[in-house]
């Protein structure tokens, strides 16, 4: 298939507390991209509608899916590539598939992860400390951790996976930006041929 001039989405993706966010922010930055981020969508919805009960934070996790999808959407249908970070679901891959038929893209995976007991240990910190938004119910998220940790595997999607452990230090943003460079630098010379260039 002939993917010459169809925009990038490039997902961050991996399980709570993997360093997805920190990795997106920088990347979307140095790549001149525009970000949507999960977390940023849904403590707008926070501020906006209030927070309190667990189900309530849930519902407004369906919400922040949904408003992901349309994002990227429109910017894939002007034509702009984008960075997208969060802990998707299992249907993930149908939804981008279903993006994919209106506006047709190139993928390409981040997959960020870290040991069982180092993401708890963070997920620990974060539900004792305040440096996120209280919203987020942290405390919460702890207990179901394992669960949430064990149903975030890398999307099923075509395209390009770079796996990012993150166990002992965050991730290396200039050997991540080597390996997209190469990537893309590979997908512009695969079109190339095919047009026999």
């Amino acid at each position: 298939m002939n993917t010459k001039n169809q925009p990038w989405v490039i997902l961050v993706t991996g399980p709570p507390a993997g360093g997805k966010s920190s990795l997106a922010g920088v990347l979307a930055g140095r790549l001149g991209m525009p970000l949507v981020g999960k977390d940023d969508l849904k403590e707008i919805l926070f501020d906006t509608l209030g927070w309190g009960e667990p189900q309530v934070s849930r519902k407004l996790s369906d919400a922040c899916y949904e408003l992901i999808y349309h994002l990227i959407g429109v910017e894939l249908a002007a034509g702009r590539s984008l960075v997208v970070e969060a802990n998707f679901r299992e249907d993930a891959g149908s939804r981008l598939r279903q993006v994919a038929g209106r506006y047709p893209f190139r993928s390409l995976q981040i997959y960020c992860f870290a040991e069982m007991e180092v993401l708890l240990a963070r997920l620990g910190r974060r539900a004792e400390g305040e440096l996120r938004h209280p919203g987020h119910l942290d405390a919460e998220l702890l207990q179901r951790a394992t669960g949430l940790v064990e149903a975030s595997p890398p999307i099923e999607i075509e395209g390009p996976l770079i796996q990012v452990d993150t166990t002992v230090a965050c991730a290396d943003i200039e050997t991540v930006l080597e390996r997209v460079a190469e990537i893309f630098a590979a997908d512009v010379a695969a079109d190339q041929s095919g047009m026999g260039l």
